[in-house]
């Protein structure tokens, strides 16, 4: 039904902008950005699956990144990092690893909710 038709929208997003700068940023601007952290934090995970993959492709765009940061999706991703969902997780982990090697607030938050450690234990098996 309806939480169908968000995953489908999201994964969409991602596609129109993939590779374009210009239509990230008027996705930014016209509040495409609150929908998506709002995906991130749904029960559903076929919302949360949709919508970390858009992050994950777009947040090298730099308003994009503002975005997520005000709006709160760093604590988003870093929630997602021991999702059930092996995809959820690993697009996460993607996003969250864009968003930390470009912005030092971004790497902050992510610090300070022991990212670091959850992303060791994702790499040694342990997850």
């Amino acid at each position: 039904g309806d939480n169908f038709l968000k995953a489908t929208a999201a994964l969409q997003i991602k596609m129109v902008c993939a590779n374009s700068d210009l239509l990230t940023t008027e996705l930014t601007k016209v509040g495409g950005v609150p929908p998506l952290i709002s995906m991130l934090n749904s029960q559903d995970t076929l919302l949360q699956r949709h919508a970390a993959q858009a992050v994950a492709g777009l947040v090298m765009n730099q308003d994009f990144l503002n975005e997520i940061i005000v709006g709160g999706g760093i604590a988003s991703l870093v929630t997602l990092l021991v999702d059930e969902d092996v995809e959820t997780a690993t697009y996460s982990c993607i996003g969250l690893g864009r968003c930390v090697a470009q912005n030092l607030e971004a790497r902050k938050i992510a610090k300070e909710m022991g990212a670091l450690q959850v992303l060791f234990q994702m790499a040694a098996g342990s997850r």
